[in-house]
């Protein structure tokens, strides 16, 4: 390990058959006073996860943002499944700054129209901490899938929308073809939780 730095553990759960992403932003601050404060210097990492659990060098200092994890499967012309979980420090979904009355992360599950109306799960945690220890993340995706009404219709409306423009007066099924064989016709949202370990 790199000196003034400290190791983020991340454990995935039930994850098999999914393409998994994990998408970290971090940014350093500094509080003057309790209500006073400066951003510092970011942190970004990006990377799709192959296998059940990954290990990231963090930068030491107090920071906010969010750990983001991504997964999906598509089955060609009949389902997708997709499910997002965001763990939020010090910010709330909308990146705005958060005053933190509690050590206690507490959990919220809610549609995200930035993620095209899709189930999102998420803690929401104080500032992360990262000087004197190193921190393990759990990311548990349930078994259970939920029909997304919305996505499903929305891509289908699109599909057949388009195939009667005139664009497609000889082939008028085959942007419904296309959307559904790259998509799947079925949009499902999985369920995923998320545990900060110590």
């Amino acid at each position: 390990m790199r000196e003034n730095h400290k190791t983020i553990s991340i454990k995935l759960i039930n994850f098999k058959e999914l393409k998994t992403k994990i998408k970290i932003n971090l940014q350093l601050i500094e509080y003057i006073s309790k209500e006073n404060f400066k951003f510092g210097s970011k942190y970004s990492f990006i990377e799709t996860i192959e296998g059940d659990s990954i290990n990231i060098e963090i930068p030491t200092g107090k920071c906010v943002g969010t750990i983001e994890l991504f997964s999906s499967k598509t089955i060609p012309f009949y389902k997708r499944y997709t499910g997002f979980n965001t763990i939020y420090f010090g910010i709330n979904e909308n990146r705005t700054k958060l005053d933190f009355h509690t050590d206690k992360c507490y959990p919220k599950a809610f549609y995200s129209y930035r993620m095209l109306n899709s189930l999102q799960n998420a803690i929401f945690c104080n500032d992360l901490k990262i000087d004197d220890k190193n921190y393990s993340f759990r990311f548990t995706a349930k078994d259970e899938t939920n029909l997304n009404e919305t996505r499903t219709i929305g891509l289908t409306y699109v599909g057949i929308s388009t195939g009667l423009s005139e664009a497609f007066v000889y082939y008028p099924y085959a942007p419904f073809i296309l959307i559904s064989g790259f998509f799947g016709f079925t949009q499902n949202d999985i369920v995923i939780n998320s545990e900060m370990l110590e």
